[in-house]
C-alpha cells in the first residue's frame, strides 16, 4: 500500500510508492537482508511443518 504524506505546500497528500522485490526476503533495521535460521533452511524440518500443519487443519477442511 502507497504511503500518504502531505505535500510542502499543503495543496493535499501526494502517494509515495516504495518498492520493494516479492521474494520473501525479511530486511534489518539497516536495509540489510536477513538469513534464515539453520532450522528454516532444512528441508526435512520444512517437510515436517508442512505435514504437522496439514494434519492439524485436516479437520477444518469443508
Amino acid at each position: 500500500m502507497p504511503a500518504r504524506a502531505e505535500d510542502a505546500h499543503g495543496l493535499g497528500s501526494v502517494s509515495v510508492q516504495v518498492r520493494r522485490p516479492a521474494s520473501g526476503v525479511y530486511f534489518d533495521e539497516g536495509g540489510k537482508p536477513m538469513q534464515p535460521s539453520k532450522q528454516a533452511q532444512d528441508v526435512a524440518f520444512q517437510n515436517r511443518v508442512v505435514a504437522e500443519t496439514r494434519a492439524f487443519l485436516a479437520p477444518f477442511k469443508t
